[in-house]
């Protein structure tokens, strides 16, 4: 990826000002998924600022969203999971095809 692109996130949630990112990083092996967590407020030159740092009375909040998100990575495992299985079918009735046609030229 060109280092002018930016990604995007595979889902984001939100529980009042703060959000979890959640991230696809495709593997060798697979995909593996990582959230980043951080808050949002405007500063006084109404700038947005998200750092990654939480207050007491945040502590709650991050927790539920915590929770959210690894709900939401499970959902994107079995999606994939899915997806895969679809492919592997897909697969195996162009295979049956193949060799159905060579079976018949055969002939």
């Amino acid at each position: 990826m060109a280092d002018d692109q930016k990604t995007t996130p595979a889902q984001t949630l939100r529980e009042s000002n703060l959000n979890a990112n959640i991230w696809e990083n495709a593997r060798e092996n697979g995909v593996n998924y990582n959230t980043t967590f951080n808050r949002s407020y405007q500063d006084q030159d109404g700038n947005w600022q998200k750092p990654n740092s939480f207050g007491e009375q945040d502590l709650l909040k991050l927790s539920n969203l915590a929770s959210r998100s690894h709900d939401a990575v499970r959902e994107l495992r079995e999606r994939d999971r899915a997806a895969q299985r679809e492919a592997n079918r897909t697969q195996e009735r162009s295979d049956t095809r193949t060799r159905t046609r060579d079976r018949d030229r055969e002939r």
